[in-house]
């Protein structure tokens, strides 16, 4: 369950960051900022932060057993991390 919590939580920065940087019409650090995330993610989820990413090999191996989780769970953080600069430019 970690890694899923970990893996919320790096695409929720990533969408973050880049809708801050559409916002603001910039994108400073944005490799940086990317491989930030790999690495503090890395260890604990494999930082896929991209659902095709890890659906399409569980698609070919034929193990859909947790095909929920790919297609639903970086639908919430991204859905927060637009919410949230909604927020913050709002102000």
């Amino acid at each position: 369950m970690k890694k899923y919590y970990a893996e919320a939580l790096g695409t929720f920065a990533l969408v973050f960051y880049g809708t801050g940087a559409i916002i603001i019409n910039q994108a400073p650090g944005g490799a940086i900022t990317h491989m930030g995330i790999a690495f503090t993610f890395g260890p604990v989820c494999g930082a896929s932060m991209n659902p095709i990413r890890s659906l399409s090999p569980a698609v070919v191996s034929g193990h859909l057993e947790h095909l929920w989780i790919y297609l639903s769970a970086p639908m919430l953080p991204a859905v927060l991390a637009i919410g949230s600069w909604k927020i913050i430019k709002s102000e």
